[in-house]
């Protein structure tokens, strides 16, 4: 009987790196409480007793208070902050919230931390005692359409001398004031202000400076925004966005990433079409990227197609020892096939003797 032999196939060299990163979290049993509990007092002029915040209706100079209870389940003593806040769009398409000006559109006036005050910053509950925070709310003395928006944040006050790292929790609280309390989430004018190349935390992109002018929100965008140049139809670059949102009287710088390629100086236009069921936006706006601003930007960007010299030396060895191996495994192959072929033929001389 005849033995079938198998040339054995060489599969070797593999070559990988495994990198497991560790990131450090704090596990627990069971849940810990912040120590502290939130409720809000709903005064007579709550527009909608459903919500969990203060939606509060407001008329032309009128002041009016509304409370807050705050609760220590600790069993010490608890200080804590009272922090006011505008409503305002982040950049990544949410409402989000600051006091910090500079994130603020001009035309958002009186505010809510302007028109709401509290008699103290913060307040220090004993244990298993109740505090009640009192506000003013001071409507401004003109009318005002749509809404006013932000929210109330009560977190522990931080202890200075405390050094490592620390655990901190917030609870946070909206606030609404309307005049009429109709729907104020159906905002209609959106405006495209300028456009330009920027840097941004390292990497080039596009920046379109966005705003909404109306004391109302603009929800549920569903965007599509390319960038081509100037009179042509060929998109260059482009982001899709779903659920994008803008506060009332608010800003966004949006961002269309430019990736990795250079600038190029030239004329080119921001395209920015959005849509949601209340209403179609198709806004354009034409910019200019100049030749020394596109060599400095490309220039300043930390983010740059470049391999370090060690990187190369490193695939040139491997692709040598690779090409070695590969020979090395044909010849063994070569090898293996002529030596099996003259034992056959051995095997076969010496039955043809025998039958001799």
């Amino acid at each position: 009987m005849k033995k079938n032999k198998k040339l054995p196939l060489l599969v070797t060299c593999l070559l990988g790196m495994l990198v497991t990163l560790f990131i450090g979290v704090n596990t627990y049993a069971e849940k810990p409480g912040v120590g502290y509990e939130i409720r809000p007092i709903i005064p007579n002029t709550q527009i909608d007793h459903d919500r969990g915040y203060y939606y509060l209706q407001t008329e032309p100079g009128k002041k009016q208070e509304f409370s807050l209870s705050v609760f220590n389940t600790d069993d010490k003593d608890k200080t804590l902050e009272i922090i006011l806040e505008d409503g305002i769009s982040s950049n990544q398409g949410t409402i989000a919230y600051s006091n910090d000006p500079e994130k603020k559109h001009e035309s958002l006036v009186n505010p809510i931390t302007e028109i709401v005050t509290l008699q103290s910053n913060e307040v220090t509950v004993k244990p298993g005692e109740e505090a009640i925070v009192d506000f003013t709310l001071t409507p401004p003395k003109e009318h005002y359409e749509g809404i006013k928006l932000g929210r109330l944040i009560v977190r522990e006050k931080e202890d200075k001398e405390q050094k490592g790292i620390s655990q901190s929790y917030q609870y946070a609280l909206g606030i609404i004031t309307s005049e009429s309390g109709v729907a104020y989430n159906d905002g209609k004018t959106l405006v495209l202000d300028k456009a330009e190349a920027s840097i941004d935390l390292g990497s080039k992109v596009i920046k379109g400076y966005l705003y909404n002018p109306e004391p109302k929100t603009i929800e549920n965008l569903r965007v599509r925004s390319y960038v081509t140049k100037k009179g042509d139809s060929k998109k260059i670059k482009e982001r899709n966005v779903d659920n994008f949102a803008f506060a009332p009287n608010s800003k966004v710088a949006y961002q269309i990433p430019w990736g990795l390629s250079d600038f190029e100086s030239g004329e080119y236009t921001l395209h920015f079409d959005a849509a949601n069921e209340y209403e179609t936006f198709k806004l354009s706006k034409d910019f200019t990227i100049r030749a020394d601003d596109a060599k400095r930007l490309n220039k300043e960007t930390a983010f740059s197609i470049s391999t370090p010299y060690f990187i190369i030396v490193i695939i040139v060895i491997i692709n040598t020892l690779l090409l070695v191996l590969f020979v090395v495994i044909i010849k063994r192959d070569k090898q293996w096939v002529k030596e099996i072929k003259e034992k056959k033929k051995k095997k076969g001389s010496k039955k043809k003797s025998k039958k001799e």
